[in-house]
């Protein structure tokens, strides 16, 4: 799947509103997972990075605690990885059409059960997949940094830059992919939640989609379905949730 009619920057960066990403992350979770829209239920992205867009899905140590959470690769690549085994950095060849989500937070995942933070990682990768190729290509064939950092998408300039917008615009599918609009109001409908509280709320959105509290408190927050002037996201005030 690719989209198609996406204004794009010389670099190769889609120029996209918050909106169109939102419609575009719809569009895609209409035609892969319609049930989703008949009932609200969890998304899977693993699926729709393999079946849908095409990329394969590994999962390996990024580092020994988590630095990274996941990359994708647009060309065939070595990069650093973690032996956990021996703990001692080693490298990888990674074929081009490949994500790579960190072992250590699959693992993390396994006996915490709590699936939130993995689905988002895997969703905003997506993201990637379907939106940055050209723009990590032409990255990478034009500077003298690591290849790595094209690849994942990591940015450490204290100035708001395109590497910086692309990591945007991944999280922004990954909130709207994993909560697409129509089901969420349908859920919030069904339920005549559109009074509750805000923890409740929030709690009845993580359940039925299977995200976190922070995916699920800033998709929320956006839309302007909650009632809270917060921005950021307050883990005491749900705690026991």
């Amino acid at each position: 799947m690719s989209p198609q009619g996406i204004t794009k920057s010389k670099s190769g960066l889609p120029l996209l509103t918050n909106d169109q990403i939102d419609q575009l992350a719809e569009e895609c979770a209409f035609t892969f997972f319609p049930e989703m829209f008949e009932k609200p239920q969890p998304i899977d992205p693993v699926e729709f990075i393999e079946t849908g867009l095409g990329f394969d899905v590994d999962y390996l140590y990024l580092s020994n605690c988590q630095l990274y959470l996941g990359m994708t690769a647009f060309k065939n690549i070595a990069i650093p990885v973690f032996d956990m085994e021996r703990f001692c950095a080693t490298k990888a060849n990674i074929d081009a059409g490949t994500v790579i989500i960190d072992r250590g937070l699959y693992d993390k995942t396994e006996y915490s059960g709590n699936e939130g933070r993995l689905r988002f990682t895997e969703a905003h990768e997506a993201g990637h997949c379907l939106l940055h190729g050209d723009f990590f290509l032409n990255a990478a064939n034009h500077t003298k940094e690591t290849e790595q950092n094209f690849i994942i998408g990591a940015c450490h300039s204290a100035f708001l830059t395109e590497e910086d917008l692309a990591e945007h615009q991944a999280d922004q599918y990954a909130s709207c992919f994993l909560i697409p609009l129509t089901p969420l109001k349908k859920l919030l409908e069904s339920h005549h939640a559109w009074n509750w509280e805000d923890k409740h709320k929030l709690l009845l959105v993580k359940e039925t989609f299977n995200v976190s509290w922070p995916t699920a408190f800033y998709r929320l927050k956006k839309l302007g379905f909650l009632e809270t002037q917060s921005t950021s996201y307050n883990w005491d005030e749900f705690s026991g949730y």
